[in-house]
């Protein structure tokens, strides 16, 4: 199989699934690395293909993630020996050039499976999506300065609808938030009802530590992300709320349960200083937890904001910061590393947004992305229609043909795995200050659902 294959298109997806799976056949021992948002496909398709026994191992490099466990599987950190006796190395992200290097490994090895192209090929053709982000009430308990959720109406999303949806899509990763995912009155509910619940991801404040463990201990939710953007002064400046001890009391209690991953979000934003990151940075160092680094965007629904602009200006200083950490995953850094070249308009990347991933929010509106939240970019409504209705209907189709070359954001939620899908397209233009408009990969019709 041609394991360097973009998404230009001169490899079918038939094909490429293809492929894979007669590799996967002819192997007798299959290593995944990353279990980040990419796995959950990649598991199925390895046992759909009746290849499940030869996974030999299951790897990542954030030591946190060393507590997750899949089926007989318990994630391991990457080791030479591992991979060297494997004939199938199954990369879920798109930096994997750098992991073996540091292993001492040949990067272009025989057998390496880009799981990010597969998983595309997969969502698409399929079409199933990879991600599905929930705000699932507007109520939140922070007092935020970089965010208007706590000023709004208290809106909570039927529980029913909520989990009839994920229960349907059990592949799928699911971003569960808010406002604060734990102020929805219905939390315990929600949980208790969803059948599957490896891929579910709920992004939290932190402040309810209590709350969060209950959901762990009781309903079997084993990721988090835990947003905390600085020590104390720099938490109370940014959240408006004296709440740095019960998130770190959140953390410490999370890490310490068995099967759990938790993954650390900052905001690089205006109020954001170069102490405040480096107090999280070694937070994460101490508890063996990713940092990820999530940069401001001004959120149209919400007005009073600070500007980008003003962050834009702070972004440099961060580089040295980002590059040296080893708390922040290479994904990570190359997503950051683009950030000011798309700012200014030199960089353009396809949307593979509406296909791979849509947000519901706490009113039930489908939307293409956190950003296209004009009435005439509403997908539908989980209140009328179910969600494979929605994806399937002439509206859905119309829209993305509207939107399907959007470059109007760089989200991390969003863009991030469009930027692992076209990254060797998007590297030639880096260097380039006037790069031409980049076209779109191969992707359904936009007129007509997709095939294999």
């Amino acid at each position: 199989m041609n394991p360097h294959s973009d998404c230009s298109g001169s490899v079918p997806f038939a094909e490429l699934i293809d492929q894979t799976r007669q590799a996967m056949d002819q192997a007798q021992s299959i290593v995944i690395y990353g279990v980040g948002n990419i796995f959950p496909k990649v598991w199925s398709f390895v046992h759909e293909t009746g290849n499940a026994a030869k996974v030999s191992a299951i790897l990542d490099d954030q030591p946190g993630k060393g507590r997750m466990t899949r089926g007989t599987l318990r994630v391991q950190p990457p080791t030479r020996s591992v991979l060297e006796n494997a004939d199938i190395i199954v990369f879920t992200f798109p930096t994997y050039e750098g992991c073996l290097r540091r292993l001492g490994l040949d990067p272009g090895r025989p057998g390496i499976v880009r799981g990010d192209l597969l998983d595309y090929a997969l969502t698409l053709s399929r079409r199933e999506l990879n991600t599905i982000s929930w705000i699932i009430t507007s109520a939140c308990n922070s007092r935020c300065n970089i965010c208007g959720y706590w000023r709004s109406p208290q809106v909570h999303l039927d529980i029913d609808r909520v989990a009839d949806t994920i229960n349907a899509y059990p592949r799928t990763n699911h971003y569960i938030a808010g406002g604060e995912t734990y102020c929805h009155p219905q939390w315990q509910t929600l949980f208790q009802r969803i059948r599957v619940k490896d891929d579910i991801l709920v992004l939290t404040n932190g402040l309810l530590p209590e709350q969060i463990w209950k959901s762990c201990d009781q309903h079997g939710i084993v990721k988090f992300s835990v947003s905390l953007d600085g020590g104390p002064r720099a938490y109370q400046r940014i959240r408006g709320v004296d709440g740095y001890d019960r998130v770190v009391r959140t953390l410490r209690g999370l890490v310490k349960r068995p099967g759990t991953t938790v993954i650390v979000a900052i905001v690089i934003g205006p109020f954001t200083e170069l102490e405040d990151f480096e107090h999280v940075e070694a937070l994460c160092r101490e508890l063996g937890l990713y940092l990820a680094p999530i940069i401001y965007r001004e959120w149209q629904q919400f007005e009073g904001l600070p500007t980008a602009e003003i962050m834009l200006k702070k972004l440099p200083q961060f580089s040295e910061l980002l590059h040296r950490s080893p708390v922040v995953s290479d994904l990570d850094r190359r997503f950051c590393d683009t950030y000011v070249t798309w700012y200014h308009g030199r960089l353009r990347a396809p949307c593979t947004s509406g296909y791979t991933k849509v947000c519901i929010n706490e009113r039930g509106q489908v939307t293409w992305c956190t950003d296209k939240l004009d009435p005439q970019h509403h997908l539908g409504n989980l209140y009328e229609a179910s969600l494979p209705d929605i994806m399937a209907s002439e509206r859905f189709y119309k829209i993305a043909a509207e939107l399907r070359d959007c470059n109007d954001c760089w989200n991390r939620s969003f863009r991030r795995f469009d930027v692992s899908c076209h990254w060797d397209r998007i590297a030639a233009r880096l260097g380039n200050d006037n790069p031409p408009p980049q076209t779109g990969p191969a992707r359904p019709s936009p007129t007509q659902p997709a095939t294999a």
